[in-house]
């Protein structure tokens, strides 16, 4: 019976392996190196908007009871019922499933949402950058680059180096996002980075954990390699010292 060459065999494998993800690999390298050169606060655009102004609520103000505003709701499963101030006014934000609902602490009528106006105001008193506003979107159907985020939402674009935009919730009036070209480049070396080249998100696809996997055999094969690659007489001088 002849005998199996394993030396012959593996380095077969291991050849032609490594050629098929060899350019994987190299992007690996690439996206990693990419992706860590930029601060992940410029990143998330930290740097584009100033903090936002302390609000306090005044404790001597004649607030509607709560029970008012649960009226509006009943046989509804309110999840959250809280007390701030919206802009400078005191409401009530009542979240019912996805749903949220804002409404006069002082007089318990509904308030209203932000319009493009707000949308506009709040952009320009909290971005921290030198361009000026180029445009203000509404946003109802998903966009890429804010997944997971519940729409509607206002967007406002700047005439930056960097195209910066804030993305605004109608509910909350704050900034939910902040997405530049630097973010861009970044979600684009993560994409090739997890090999997710639709939502970019998923980092336990099949593609991702295949490709990691034929990685680990080619380190492990190359190891043993080294052994064949040096000999028996090899490795005898390195353990005598000469």
């Amino acid at each position: 019976m002849k005998k199996i060459n394993y030396n012959f065999w593996l380095r077969r494998i291991h050849k032609w392996l490594g050629l098929i993800v060899g350019i994987q690999f190299l992007l690996w390298t690439l996206s990693g190196f990419i992706m860590s050169w930029f601060p992940i606060g410029e990143v998330r655009g930290n740097h584009l908007v100033s903090e936002e102004p302390a609000q306090t609520l005044s404790p001597s103000q004649d607030y509607v009871s709560p029970s008012v505003i649960l009226a509006h709701f009943a046989g509804q499963d309110v999840s959250t019922l809280s007390l701030l101030l919206y802009r400078g006014h005191p409401v009530y934000q009542v979240g019912v499933g996805q749903d949220i609902f804002l409404f006069n602490a002082l007089t318990g009528l509904d308030f209203r949402k932000i319009d493009k106006q707000d949308a506009l105001n709040i952009a320009e008193e909290r971005y921290a950058g030198q361009g000026k506003v180029r445009a203000v979107s509404w946003l109802e159907e998903p966009v890429g680059e804010i997944s997971g985020v519940r729409l509607p939402l206002w967007r406002v674009d700047f005439d930056d180096d960097i195209n910066s935009s804030l993305y605004i919730s109608p509910d909350t009036a704050k900034i939910i996002r902040v997405r530049s070209d630097i973010w861009r480049r970044h979600d684009f070396f993560w994409m090739l980075h997890i090999m997710d080249y639709e939502e970019r998100t998923d980092i336990n696809n099949l593609l991702l954990v295949s490709a990691a996997s034929v990685g680990l055999f080619i380190v492990l094969s190359g190891v043993i390699l080294i052994f064949y690659a040096f000999g028996k007489r090899d490795f005898r001088w390195l353990l005598r010292g000469k």
